[in-house]
């Protein structure tokens, strides 16, 4: 046998072995856990199935953080003090140091009120394990529930002993329910219930809240799923109708159960987001939609070409035609629709001696679009601005005849109005003047042979010379409507960096001081929204508004 000592070095090794090997298992456990913790799945068990509305707020610190690179230093030093001024004098809790440590996922499920009893259907509890069943009514206005995931329930439970107990004048009453100890104050209740921590506005909508979990059947979410990349908010509604006829309940004026059935029919759930990406934050809805909604005809876009770069607000689409008919075949269920209509249909016979459906709308079955563009000429002078409409027809003879009818008019007015015949860039313009008027007050004409456009000013002189750059090509429009679907239905735009250098003097000029720095300084910080609807797919509706924000 030998006489060889056992080195020391074995066994401590192998404690360090079993200690990293135990470490490991350990730290792939919380890693695990915390995966778990940042999706809302967990939540999502808490939430009772009556609830009409969810709100997941999201746990990835990078997204939020990533908003520093908006915090431009104009907004640091307008806005210095808002932090003291949105919170009490003696609040000392800071965020990263009291609360990111243990904070995970978080869901807000939203209750239905009272209201219509068959959507709120009464849910049966115990109040202890032993107890027999005892009727609970449905919860009350307003109410919520919001489940919170846990990293760390001993740095969570210090958060709530050192900066919310002690802040509170009298002390919360403890009870036991189902395995969780509820903390119950005047205006809140919150409990621990696995690695959850959940908050209601009562005791009876947090006993709820526990039977839920532990029964099984909870909030559903809808099917459709965002397409952002880095989602903050999101907001799901996975029954509209239910959503709808319930805010019908609690308003004065009442909706059609016909129309609510139309409704339902063209779509079923929503989910709205809000995300933040490089160079802004996008605001996006999708629905999924029912099998009688409207067929998606995207528009080709060919008018915003027409357009200078430098307009600043564009608002465009397609077929109105269509979409009045539809207006008219949903209004034969609502009378005040029906009345809306008759009436707008009677001020346009007084005033131009027109039928509204024949002379008018019956040609409005093109792409259309109207743009605002910066301009000082003539009358433009006071408002710097002015409009211009491009639509494009298949009924010009239509459009024509109503158009000469609207010139005849022009000699009804109170004041001299001459209507002549010019050649502008080419292009044909029948031009409106006044001697009481700098140069034109509005003018039309053909720029190509199926597009009418009709413009205020001097503007004319602008929408018949070739844009070069034209508005789709500019960079600002790239920057900011560039980032929506091109297949679409048409596009709102607006450059408010361009609108805000036209008009900041009279805004600021016009409040004190302090206002108009933090005025300023928002403004300032940013370029520009744009806002499109499309469908990804033939069962979903996506909306989606891109603001586009200036960086450090």
């Amino acid at each position: 046998m030998s006489d060889r000592k056992g080195n020391p070095l074995v066994p401590i090794g192998l404690f360090l072995l079993l200690g990293a090997g135990g470490y490991g298992a350990y730290y792939f456990y919380q890693r695990q856990q915390g995966a778990a913790l940042d999706s809302i799945a967990g939540n999502v068990r808490f939430v009772p199935p009556t609830a009409i509305a969810g709100l997941a707020v999201s746990s990835n610190w990078r997204a939020w953080q990533s908003l520093e690179r908006f915090n431009t230093k104009e907004l640091q030093e307008a806005f210095a003090d808002a932090p003291k001024n949105l919170l009490p004098p003696d609040t000392d809790i800071d965020f990263a140091r009291d609360i990111q440590p243990w904070l995970g996922s978080t869901f807000v499920g939203i209750l239905s009120s009272p209201g219509k009893q068959a959507l709120r259907p009464t849910v049966l509890f115990t109040q202890a394990q032993e107890n027999p069943p005892v009727e609970i009514a449905p919860p009350p206005e307003g109410a919520f529930i919001a489940v919170i995931g846990v990293r760390d329930r001993g740095k969570a439970e210090k958060f709530l002993q050192e900066k919310v107990l002690a802040k509170l004048q009298s002390p919360p009453q403890e009870v036991e329910y189902k395995g969780s100890k509820l903390f119950i104050s005047t205006d809140l209740a919150w409990a621990f219930a696995d690695r959850y921590l959940l908050f209601a506005p009562d005791r009876r909508t947090l006993e709820q809240s526990i039977d839920t979990y532990q029964g099984g059947q909870s909030f559903t979410l809808p099917t459709v799923e965002l397409q952002l990349t880095q989602p903050l908010l999101q907001f799901y509604i996975p029954n509209l109708r239910q959503a709808i006829d319930l805010a019908a309940a609690n308003s004065p004026q009442t909706i059609p159960a016909p129309l609510l059935d139309k409704l339902e029919k063209q779509a079923k759930a929503m989910v709205i987001g809000l995300g933040v990406e490089d160079t802004g934050l996008r605001l996006q809805a999708i629905t999924q939609l029912g099998e009688e909604a409207p067929p998606f005809q995207p528009v080709p876009g060919k008018v915003i070409s027409y357009f200078p770069a430098d307009t600043y607000f564009l608002f465009s689409g397609s077929n109105f035609k269509q979409s009045w008919q539809n207006l008219l075949e949903q209004a034969k269920t609502e009378k005040p629709q029906q009345e809306a209509i008759e009436e707008i249909r009677r001020g346009v016979k007084e005033t131009l001696n027109l039928d509204l459906d024949k002379d008018i709308i019956a040609w409005l079955d093109g792409e259309f679009a109207l743009g605002v563009i910066p301009s000082e000429e003539g009358i433009l002078k006071q408002t710097r601005s002015g409009l211009v409409a491009i639509i494009q027809t298949s009924q010009r003879a239509t459009a024509e005849a109503t158009l000469k009818r609207v010139d005849q008019l022009t000699q009804e007015l109170g004041f001299p109005v001459k209507v002549a015949t010019q050649e502008i860039n080419g292009v044909q313009v029948q031009e409106w003047t006044s001697p009481f008027t700098p140069g034109s007050i509005l003018s039309y004409g053909w720029h190509q042979p199926d597009s009418l456009f009709v413009a205020t000013g001097p503007l004319a002189k602008v929408i018949t010379q070739k844009a070069n750059p034209s508005l789709a090509e500019s960079g600002a429009f790239q920057a900011i409507a560039g980032k929506l679907d091109k297949q679409n239905q048409g596009y709102l735009y607006l450059n408010l960096a361009k609108l805000w250098s036209i008009y900041a003097q009279d805004v600021t000029s016009r409040i004190p001081p302090e206002e108009a720095k933090q005025t300023q300084a928002i403004m300032g910080s940013i370029n520009g929204l744009a806002a499109t609807y499309s469908q990804p797919r033939p069962t979903e509706g996506k909306l989606d508004l891109f603001l586009s924000l200036r960086t450090k």
